[in-house]
Parts: C-alpha cells; sequence; structure tokens
C-alpha cells in the first residue's frame, strides 16, 4: 500500500455459485484500531447482500485475530468443519472459513 492508502480489500463475487467471497481485507499499521476494518466488513457485506448473494463467506488465516475479530461482529460465524476442510483443500494454506446467515435458503 502507498502511503495514502490506508485500507484494500479483495472481494470475489460469483454470480453461477450465487457467491461472494471475500478474500482479504489489509489496513495500514497507522489506521489499525479505529474501526476501519469492522467499517470495510459491513460495507462489503452490505454490497453483496444488495447484489442479491444469498452466500456470503470470507477467509482468514488461523490466528489472525484482527480479520476473525471483525467477521463476527457482522454476523459471520464458522462453517461446518467438514465443509470447511473440503474448501481449504484447493487453497495454497489453511484458513478459517465464515458464513453469514443472511436467512436465505442453502444449496
Amino acid at each position: 500500500m502507498s502511503e495514502r492508502t490506508v485500507a484494500g480489500w479483495r472481494q470475489a463475487d460469483d454470480a453461477e455459485e450465487d457467491e461472494a467471497e471475500r478474500a482479504r481485507i489489509t489496513v495500514a499499521p497507522g489506521a489499525r484500531g479505529t474501526g476501519l476494518g469492522r467499517v470495510l466488513v459491513q460495507g462489503l457485506l452490505a454490497r453483496a447482500l444488495r447484489a442479491g448473494f444469498t452466500d456470503v463467506h470470507p477467509r482468514a488465516r488461523p490466528g489472525d485475530d484482527r480479520a476473525l475479530g471483525c467477521d463476527p461482529v457482522a454476523g459471520f460465524r464458522p462453517v461446518a468443519p467438514g465443509l470447511a476442510e473440503s474448501w481449504t483443500t484447493a487453497q495454497p494454506v489453511g484458513h478459517v472459513w465464515l458464513r453469514h446467515d443472511s436467512g436465505a435458503p442453502r444449496r
């Protein structure tokens, strides 16, 4: 990130699978602890729900306490261990997977 950039994110929207996956939120060290991460988590969730996605899930690396602290505040909960394991198989490193309970039926 540049000196002027305080945050960034990466989110993949997959209309065919009806899912939005937030892979990363990065907040510059000088802006950490200000609530900016939580604002981004909630804003990206709202954006995905407005776009009609019924399956919204972030992932975080185990031990990433900042990321794992923001997600539950926005209503994300861990996915079942077997599902998390199946999603992690395709990843180069392990992740903690969460899912938002939007109240919509899941496929």
